[in-house]
């Protein structure tokens, strides 16, 4: 699963914006992988604050077996970390 959720700059959406036009207006074979999954969710609108988070599915560093969100409503925090180490 590969998702991007914005960007995290006080003007992450003309960032966004401006990525998501580049790529619209390169060639296919010049756009990253899954592009059109990756588009669609930049463009899904961020959940309202103290909404519950979507589900999604991730695979276990170990790569053995996926994990969904939703299997921990209820049971223990859950704390999302997200960054660029580029």
């Amino acid at each position: 699963l590969f998702a991007i959720s914005g960007c995290a700059t006080p003007n992450g959406d003309e960032v966004a914006a401006r990525w998501i036009a580049e790529m619209d207006a390169a060639p296919p074979e010049e756009r990253i992988p899954h592009y059109d999954e990756v588009r669609a969710l930049m463009m899904r609108p961020a959940p309202p604050v103290g909404d519950p988070a979507p589900d999604f599915e991730l695979a276990t560093r170990e790569g053995d077996r996926t994990v969904r969100l939703t299997s921990f409503r209820g049971k223990r925090p859950v704390v999302l970390i997200f960054g660029s180490w580029t």
